[in-house]
């Protein structure tokens, strides 16, 4: 089960963070909105439930080494799946906090997937 709640505009991101400490028994994921790409989503999640769990519990099940997965992504809710993978790459058009942090490949409109297997030897 998930609970979402929309933020109209482009939310303070303090405000972000006081959401985290009140929920603090939840996993709470903030994502910018698909829809008009400014207003910000705030996903609520049982706390095991994260982007960077479940590439954890495939990779075990299929005995890849961490070391070995790359991560693309483009939004703040990537951010827990990036940092845990062994190669991570965010996309042009990602938020400039999440670029300053991650390597950067082209947007997602102009192959940045590519680039990064490119990048990582994949390709």
């Amino acid at each position: 089960t998930q609970v979402l709640a929309i933020i109209p505009g482009s939310p303070d991101m303090e405000y972000i963070r006081m959401i985290r400490t009140e929920l603090s028994d939840y996993s709470v994921i903030h994502a910018t909105s698909p829809l008009d790409h400014e207003s910000a989503w705030i996903e609520v999640f049982h706390r095991q439930v994260s982007k960077a769990g479940a590439v954890a519990f495939l990779s075990e099940k299929l005995g890849i080494c961490k070391d070995n997965v790359i991560a693309v992504g483009n939004d703040y809710n990537d951010h827990d799946m990036l940092k845990w993978s062994g190669k991570a790459f965010v996309v042009n058009n990602a938020p400039e906090i999440l670029k300053h942090k991650f390597c950067n490949v082209a947007s997602n409109d102009e192959c940045g997937v590519t680039e990064a297997a490119e990048k990582s030897g994949i390709l």
